[in-house]
């Protein structure tokens, strides 16, 4: 039993399932819309920068490239299935493959260069008579009687001000209830940690992955992985890298020292529980470096089992699930 003076019930795709076990689902309801990328190698599709274009069907579909790989989406359309499992189907893959071919007639991608992909849903508030592309991607906040709050619709890139709204509506609420006062929201000007990087232009950033690699010699880290990992984690880099410098002792292979270093701090300072949460939630590998993940399974796996102390059912289990990931993201192809 959670005890709270207000609840924000900020679900997702979740939000209706939460809103009508509180017996408050009426009015507006969400619309779940499904989006599907595709991963194929940077080979194939060689692009200099991401670009977007429109298809046939008035949608605009993006092409970004990220290292090897170039990924394509999204597709958007009306979803009735399990809220826990949007997959790729067929019919997304050949949508977003001829929207590509159709973009670059010389690439002749076919559904066999695709290396993984990922769905994902859209909370979206319905709009009777509008199509998936039509619905309005404007968050709202709903009061239910209960005191129950919550907010849907919305798109991920806006979460930071989603969350100012709501927080901003449960601090004039309880303002009213209790008589405290509340300083103004200052999300706007919080860093998020790992963003103390020397400026935001590109030199910057790129100077200070150099003088990372250039100070970090001894542990054999190339340009290229100080770039992923700064990329990946900002500032808090430094932290991988130096506890890579304490595992030069236990693990000689450079390559290995450095993903073990990553993990550990995966594990130490983001909640890393699993290598579901690794290798998907936290590093996005399974997408963009599935093909790799093969030879370094075992070597992850042995150092959660360990440090996480997992009894043989949990590493039984944990390694099902992520066996069960690996395999969805090409489930198209069954």
């Amino acid at each position: 039993t959670i005890k709270a003076l207000k609840i924000v019930n900020a679900a997702g795709p979740w939000v209706d399932t939460l809103r009508k076990e509180d017996k408050s689902q009426k009015g507006k309801k969400l619309h779940l819309t499904k989006g599907v990328h595709l991963v194929i190698p940077y080979n194939k599709l060689p692009l200099k920068q991401a670009v977007y274009f429109d298809v046939a069907d008035g949608r605009m579909i993006f092409a970004i490239p990220r290292g090897k790989i170039t990924y394509l989406g999204t597709t958007d359309t009306n979803y009735q299935g399990e809220i826990n499992n949007p997959n790729t189907t067929r019919e997304d893959v050949a949508y977003l493959l001829n929207a590509a071919n159709s973009m670059f007639p010389s690439v002749h991608l076919l559904h066999t260069d695709i290396i993984s992909t990922w769905a994902g849903l859209r909370p979206l508030i319905h709009e009777e008579g509008k199509s998936p592309s039509e619905l309005s991607r404007k968050d709202e906040i709903f009061f239910s009687p209960s005191g129950l709050i919550s907010i849907a619709g919305g798109k991920l890139t806006g979460f930071r001000k989603m969350a100012e709204r709501v927080v901003n509506a449960v601090a004039k609420q309880l303002q009213k209830e209790t008589g405290k006062q509340f300083k103004n929201c200052n999300t706007k000007q919080l860093i998020l940690s790992g963003g103390n990087l020397p400026g935001i232009d590109a030199t910057a950033i790129f100077n200070y992955k150099q003088k990372l690699a250039r100070q970090a010699t001894q542990i054999q880290i190339s340009l290229n992985q100080v770039s992923d990992l700064v990329n990946k984690y900002g500032t808090n880099v430094e932290q991988i890298i130096e506890r890579a410098y304490e595992l030069t002792t236990t693990i000689p292979d450079a390559d290995k020292r450095i993903l073990t270093a990553e993990l550990a701090y995966g594990i130490e300072h983001e909640m890393v529980t699993n290598l579901t949460d690794f290798l998907v939630r936290r590093t996005g590998r399974l997408y963009f470096e599935r093909n790799y993940i093969i030879s370094i399974y075992s070597l992850l796996k042995d150092y959660t089992t360990t440090t996480l102390n997992y009894t043989e059912a949990q590493a039984k289990q944990y390694d099902l699930e992520f066996k069960e990931e690996y395999e969805t993201v090409m489930g198209f192809l069954k």
